[in-house]
């Protein structure tokens, strides 16, 4: 599972569905890597760590 997801308690469609709704064209842009057997769970955690510091300074 990956950590930054479980800290939220979330799942990863609930993650993909967060993406979506906000405005960061970046995430968006990255959403089909993330999603992929290409992204280590590694890189997806940073990912989503930086996702959700974006949106919290954007608030």
């Amino acid at each position: 599972m990956i950590k930054e997801l479980e800290k939220r308690n979330l799942t990863l469609k609930d993650f993909k569905e967060l993406v979506e709704k906000s405005d960061n064209k970046k995430a968006k842009r990255l959403l089909p890597y993330m999603l992929s057997d290409d992204c280590s769970e590694e890189q997806l955690n940073k990912l989503v760590e930086s996702f959700f510091k974006l949106e919290e300074e954007s608030n």
